[in-house]
Parts: structure tokens; sequence; C-alpha cells
């Protein structure tokens, strides 16, 4: 794979539906795997994101923050 690419489609332990591991452990394999950024996008919640961003700071990489978001729309009646 190449290592300009980054997969945005990652959920952490703080997601609220599925996801494995820590933010900083998803940044400690970036830095690893040479990798220029690391994103995040948790299930319904964004409290990943001052994780993530401290841990891509100490390591100077790029944080990339979002989140899956479900919304149900209500028909007139």
């Amino acid at each position: 794979m190449n290592s300009d690419f980054i997969h945005l489609h990652c959920h952490s332990s703080f997601s609220l539906k599925d996801g494995v591991g820590s933010p900083e452990k998803r940044v400690d394999w970036a830095v690893k795997n040479k990798k220029s950024a690391c994103a995040l996008s948790d299930h319904g919640n964004i409290s990943s994101w001052m994780s993530l961003y401290s841990a891509c700071e100490k390591n100077n990489i790029k944080p990339i923050m979002g989140s899956e978001f479900y919304f149900k729309r209500y028909e007139d009646e």
C-alpha cells in the first residue's frame, strides 16, 4: 500500500457502535508505518478527537477527525 493513503473510515474504542483500540494506538500504528496523518470517524460522538489530536501533535502527523451520525427524517402526518 502506498504510504500516502490514509483510510478515513476508522473507529476507536470511543465508537458507540464498533471499534477497537485507543486513538493513541492508532497514531502509534500510523507513525510505525510512516503515515503522514491518522483519521478517526467514530459512531455517534466526537469523544476521541482530543486524544487523537494530542497524540498526532506529539508525533508531528496530521489528525483527521470525523464522525458517523445517523439521522431519521420524520414525515409530516
